[in-house]
């Protein structure tokens, strides 16, 4: 069923909060945790993100056995 523009704008705008927010908060949550881990002596930059960081952590742990 064909639905006008208008009825979906709402969803739209959440979607494009949620990127926005999700952007900000990875992008200063990683500048500070490279900043405090770097001032431990760990050297490198850290990612941080809502998705990113769960998602990685499956790739770079093995299984559970």
């Amino acid at each position: 069923m064909i639905r006008p523009n208008a009825s979906l704008r709402q969803i739209y705008e959440s979607g494009l909060a949620r990127q926005y927010a999700d952007w900000l908060a990875g992008m200063n949550e990683s500048i500070a945790i490279s900043r405090n881990l770097q001032s431990l002596g760990l050297p490198g930059a850290w990612s941080v993100g809502r998705v990113q960081t769960p998602t990685l952590a499956l790739l770079a742990k093995p299984p559970h056995v």
